[in-house]
């Protein structure tokens, strides 16, 4: 048995939308590990649900607090699978987590040592590079975690590959 086989590549994106870029670099992890022998995570960030404003509602019953928070998670839950089902189309047999910040420390600390390092997408929005500098980012580097920050990625075919 290789070391790698024990590894793994970490894939961070920074919220529940699958636009082309991520599903790039989850292809372009898929294809790494096979490469490598080590198995993928997808690591997604959950941003706060909106049931939180169903929580401190003063206004509205109980009866209606319970239904809107009922409904909200509801989509969030929805949302994540189907989410979850096409990254793992993307990349058959990845594990797929969804976590908020306040989670990670504890995510990382059952697979710090296996990490061989994290794939995560830079979004530039004009003249900022939002997810560069986000806390998530900050946690994996405080832990020792190698990270490979991909700013741009062309699919092959558009770099003459096939």
């Amino acid at each position: 048995m290789s070391k790698t086989q024990d590894c793994l590549l970490l894939v961070v994106l920074s919220g529940p939308r699958l636009l082309s870029r991520e599903q790039l670099i989850v292809n372009f992890a898929h294809n790494l590990s096979g490469k490598l022998g080590a198995t993928v995570e997808i690591l997604i960030f959950r941003s706060p649900s909106l049931a939180h404003y169903g929580e401190v509602d003063t206004l509205a019953s109980f009866k209606d607090k319970h239904e809107f928070i009922s409904y909200v998670k509801g989509l969030d839950r929805d949302e994540e699978m189907a989410l979850g089902q096409k990254l793992q189309n993307l990349c058959p047999g990845a594990k797929v987590h969804f976590i908020q910040k306040d989670s990670l420390e504890q995510f990382l600390k059952k697979r710090q040592k296996k990490i061989l390092f994290a794939l995560t997408l830079i979004h530039k929005t004009r003249k900022f590079i939002t997810f560069k500098r986000s806390s998530f980012l900050k946690i994996l580097k405080k832990k020792g975690i190698n990270i490979l920050e991909i700013r741009d990625m062309a699919p092959l075919k558009d770099l003459g590959m096939p």
